[in-house]
């Protein structure tokens, strides 16, 4: 059985993550955010723990739980939501104190992902169809659809093309963009493609591990 002292400290550790992943999703980065989301899951059942005896605290959801839900389908990222699923497999209390049903959301959050696979190829093969057709093919509900391109569009994975009065939609691989990226360190910012500040780097200046925050274009 943990210590208090035990629990406090993951409770410590879940909320550096927290912050950490919503920075990110503030600055557009959302490999980040989901890469941070997924370091907090082994510190939430101590949290929990730590926070419903200390502060009579009751969830409704776990915030790094619903970043990974949200955004790992927009990046087709299976490997979070597996993850996401062995720790709830493994830690039950999870799912069992928080009175969102996440087993079911994240069931959600898997279709969604199948759903995002399969209106990238859409567009992909049928580069002449409108955004309104694609989705049609896809059969998901609208508004997570409109949702999805209004994201990949600010990410950079897409862009609108109007054509004889009708809105297509014409899907990109934007790895190799040149951004700018900051230390959440020392802050230091730096140069390169997108795809080199989606991991871990060491920073030129201070030295340290950290996944650099991508600069939002002005």
């Amino acid at each position: 059985m943990a210590t208090k002292a035990e629990l406090e400290s993951a409770s410590r550790h879940y909320h550096h993550y927290l912050v950490a992943a919503k920075t990110a999703i503030q600055a557009g980065n959302i490999f980040a955010a989901i890469q941070n989301s997924v370091a907090s899951l082994s510190s939430i059942d101590g949290m929990m723990q730590f926070e419903r005896k200390s502060n009579q605290r009751e969830f409704n959801l776990i915030e790094t739980i619903e970043l990974i839900l949200t955004y790992s389908p927009v990046i087709f990222d299976s490997e979070s939501l597996d993850r996401l699923a062995d720790v709830l497999k493994s830690q039950k209390r999870i799912d069992k104190n928080a009175s969102a049903d996440i087993a079911k959301n994240l069931k959600t959050a898997r279709q969604q992902l199948n759903n995002s696979y399969q209106l990238w190829l859409h567009l992909l093969q049928f580069p002449n169809h409108t955004i309104e057709a694609a989705m049609e093919n896809v059969g998901a509900p609208k508004e997570w659809l409109t949702w999805l391109v209004q994201y990949w569009e600010m990410q950079g994975y897409a862009r609108r093309i109007e054509l004889t009065g009708k809105t297509h939609v014409q899907v990109m691989l934007p790895q190799d963009e040149i951004v700018s990226a900051k230390c959440p360190g020392c802050g230091v910012v730096g140069n390169g493609k997108k795809w080199q500040f989606w991991n871990t780097n060491t920073c030129p200046k201070c030295k340290h591990q950290v996944v650099f925050v991508m600069i939002k274009k002005q």
